[in-house]
């Protein structure tokens, strides 16, 4: 059986489980322009995108977002079709 690795999409260089050191802003363009950089150099060439929708819904309402599961994935759908 083969793997298939596509690689990873982050907006900054760290995640919502670390603490940032100082206030950043949640997407970073020269850190996605890195990571996108590094990707290719590493011979990844697969144009698919796995969009995360968001995660438990306690999670999201503290995070400020009060839209439930399938408002949300219809959310995401409505973008990833307007990009």
């Amino acid at each position: 059986m083969s793997i298939e690795f596509i690689g990873i999409a982050a907006t900054a260089p760290h995640s919502e489980t670390e603490i940032a050191t100082e206030p950043t802003d949640p997407v970073q363009p020269g850190y996605l322009e890195e990571l996108a950089r590094a990707h290719e150099e590493a011979g990844f060439d697969r144009v698919a995108i796995h969009h995360i929708t968001g995660g438990d819904e306690l999670d999201q309402k503290r995070d400020g977002d009060f839209a439930d599961h399938d408002r949300r994935y219809a959310r995401t759908a409505a973008g990833a079709r307007s990009a």
